[in-house]
């Protein structure tokens, strides 16, 4: 169990309102605003005042439990909770840095050892029988000495019309980095969070979105049934990236162990598409038509590779 250090312990001997006149708001997320309280390592996150339907309460406590359970350096730690002005806060360790396509803007050197962080966290999430459901880059912040911290165990907000929107009911998320099985309100697992880290990495790399549109439904529409975008990477990090991009769950990498090992050992020169390819045909080996299919399968894998 974490232990909370002195100075969170001062939220109880003094109201929070006395220390947020000082503080400075760090950040703004769906659920919750982040202060910096001054000359304190911790930091107050307050839930925003228009969540507080039940459903909202209860996923703000789950981030809180959640945040204070987990112990990994790619995380935030929490400490513990409370009431302020009638709005649920917790306070949790305060962390600097820079949100991770901006460092990576400065840094683009840095892009594998931050794709592994990345990876290694979210593999750890899942050990952890957690799928996070709503990886963005925004929850990302990578601090001076290069490490890594994912921030946000919240959903974004609701629908807002742009391509970054939010929807709620059955789909939950970002649909720009939404995975297809999310956008259809299927039962998520630890694949769906690898599509999501696979649009971070499309994203660092290129530039841009693998899918962009200002219409939310034609947006879902091109996640379902378009392919993204041509890449101008190439290399291990791109191949990675299409391989996590892939439609069916089936055809993905089967955890984040998996996709580690590939970007640490990637295959020979000119053999991505065999890696891709082998986990397609497994899924065809025992059904009919196998002849065919993998025929089929191979000669488009050749044409996009060579395309």
């Amino acid at each position: 169990m974490l232990t909370a250090p002195k100075e969170t312990l001062q939220l109880k001997r003094r109201a929070l309102s006395d220390q947020l006149i000082d503080a400075v708001l760090l950040g703004q997320g769906g659920w919750g605003d982040v202060y910096g309280l001054p000359n304190k390592p911790v930091a107050v996150k307050l839930l925003h005042s228009d969540r507080s339907s039940q459903e909202d309460l209860q996923r703000f406590q789950r981030e809180f439990e959640l945040a204070r359970q987990l112990s990994h350096p790619g995380l935030v730690k929490a400490f513990e909770r409370g009431i302020f002005e009638g709005r649920p806060f917790y306070t949790m360790e305060k962390v600097g840095g820079m949100e991770l396509l901006a460092y990576l803007q400065v840094h683009p050197e840095q892009r594998e050892q931050l794709f592994e962080q990345l990876l290694e966290v979210v593999g750890y999430l899942h050990a952890e029988g957690i799928v996070h459901r709503d990886l963005k880059p925004e929850n990302i912040l990578v601090q001076p000495d290069g490490r890594l911290r994912l921030l946000d165990f919240g959903l974004a907000r609701n629908l807002d019309g742009t391509n970054r929107a939010t929807v709620s009911g059955m789909i939950l998320g970002t649909p720009a980095y939404m995975s297809p099985e999310q956008v259809q309100g299927h039962v998520l697992d630890e694949r769906s969070d690898l599509y999501q880290v696979g649009v971070i990495f499309y994203e660092a790399l290129e530039g841009r979105m693998p899918f962009e549109s200002h219409q939310v439904g034609n947006l879902l529409f091109q996640i379902l049934h378009e392919d993204p975008h041509p890449m101008s990477a190439s290399g291990t990090l791109a191949c990675l990236t299409r391989w996590l991009l892939q439609k069916r769950a089936a055809d993905r990498p089967a955890n984040a162990r998996e996709a580690l090992d590939f970007l640490r050992h990637p295959p020979a020169r000119k053999s991505c598409w065999r890696s891709q390819l082998r986990r397609r045909l497994s899924t065809l080996a025992a059904g009919p038509w196998t002849g065919f299919a993998a025929g089929l399968l191979t000669g488009m894998a050749l044409l996009q590779y060579f395309h």
